[in-house]
């Protein structure tokens, strides 16, 4: 499954028997002008998968704290 947004592709793929694991990256799409008019594109991909994960680990890790301050 692929999903854009906001100038990322996730993918979602199959690992086997472990299911599905998400793959981020980043694109950026550059038009290359010549005589004003669009002669070709350049694609950068970088891979944000790591980035993506620490993100929701401090999510995870900020939703808890503020669950334990609720409850105490």
């Amino acid at each position: 499954m692929i999903v854009l947004r906001n100038n990322t592709i996730i993918l979602r793929v199959g690992t086997g028997n472990d299911g599905l694991r998400e793959v981020h990256y980043r694109y950026i799409l550059q038009p290359i002008l010549k005589d004003g008019t669009v002669a070709a594109v350049l694609l950068s991909v970088e891979d944000i998968t790591k980035e993506e994960q620490h993100k929701q680990q401090l999510f995870e890790a900020e939703k808890s704290a503020s669950l334990n301050t609720l409850a105490a």
